[in-house]
């Protein structure tokens, strides 16, 4: 548990950077105050209790799914448009 716990907080760390210099560009700060950021998180939530962890970690991954949703909304028209384009291919014999 201790080893995926740890190989979960390096992959987090590192999809956040990457994040982060994809948000704001190759600036040093930005990805100073990141990683000072994240690693302020690791040590408060290793002095919490684990039932707080897991509500402040839910809280966040609901906060974050905000945007996707928002996103699947307005993406539902091209998607229904692709979709009907693959169907009518697909019926007419154009796909394998």
């Amino acid at each position: 548990m201790a080893l995926f716990a740890f190989s979960t907080m390096i992959s987090y760390a590192y999809y956040g950077t990457r994040a982060v210099r994809y948000l704001l560009g190759p600036s040093e700060l930005a990805t100073n105050l990141f990683k000072l950021v994240f690693l302020s998180f690791v040590v408060i939530g290793a002095s919490m209790s684990l039932g707080a962890v897991v509500n402040l970690s839910d809280a966040l991954l609901f906060i974050a799914s905000i945007p996707n949703i928002i996103g699947l909304y307005l993406l539902l028209p091209v998607v229904h448009r692709e979709l009907e384009s693959y169907w009518a291919d697909f019926r007419s014999g154009r796909l394998d």
